[in-house]
């Protein structure tokens, strides 16, 4: 059987216009697939993003923005010493030992007027990402807690902690033991949480600076 030259290079033709089709209909495919997927990802983020901004403008909206977690450390938005200032001229307690913001709580120690024993005034914080924020005020009395110690033959006490700064009872630093109490002022004693909250909330609004 005799096939023209002619006959064989229409062929290849052909088969390479077949081959060239059939990679523009995969190339098309995709990039289809490609941009559908880049398109999903595009939602998703921006539906992260979009989450994320609501729930920063919530907490700046009822709450105050007093610190940040910066490289693994907290970084507090007012001078503790401009604080302690401003507590004190309230007349809640006899002095203050230290204002501590760690990454859940907000920690006032210092001395009861009545028997100048240890207290500890401590507000849960809220985190939103990395900012850190004193609750609002009526959440803020549901998670205000007073702890005291008082010495049983013991000159010197402190309180003990977990590992997220909250404090779990006392110690006694020299001989004898401490007697430690907590009351949950948002269960027990509401007009002292609301008192107390509302001192501290004035006070963080005169002392913070906003970065």
């Amino acid at each position: 059987m005799f096939v023209s030259v002619n006959n064989i290079n229409i062929n290849l033709i052909d088969m390479k216009r077949i081959k060239l089709y059939a990679l523009g209909l995969l190339s098309a495919g995709l990039l289809t697939v490609g941009l559908y997927a880049c398109s999903n990802d595009d939602r998703d983020n921006s539906r992260q993003e979009s989450e994320q901004l609501q729930n920063t403008v919530f907490s700046a909206e009822t709450n105050i923005k007093i610190g940040r977690i910066e490289k693994g450390k907290v970084k507090a938005f007012f001078n503790p010493e401009d604080f302690k200032r401003e507590f004190l001229k309230y007349d809640l307690l006899e002095e203050i030992e230290s204002v501590e913001l760690s990454e859940n709580y907000l920690t006032i120690i210092g001395k009861d007027k009545q028997d100048f024993s240890l207290v500890a005034l401590q507000v849960k914080l809220e985190k939103v990402g990395s900012d850190l924020y004193f609750p609002s005020f009526e959440d803020a009395t549901q998670v205000l807690t007073t702890n005291k110690c008082s010495g049983n033959s013991c000159s010197s006490c402190d309180f003990t902690r977990n590992e997220k700064k909250e404090i779990t009872g006392c110690k006694c630093d020299s001989t004898g033991t401490c007697n430690h109490t907590k009351t949950d002022e948002g269960n027990d004693g509401l007009d002292t949480a609301e008192k107390v909250i509302s001192i501290i909330s004035a006070i963080i609004s005169t002392v913070v600076i906003l970065i």
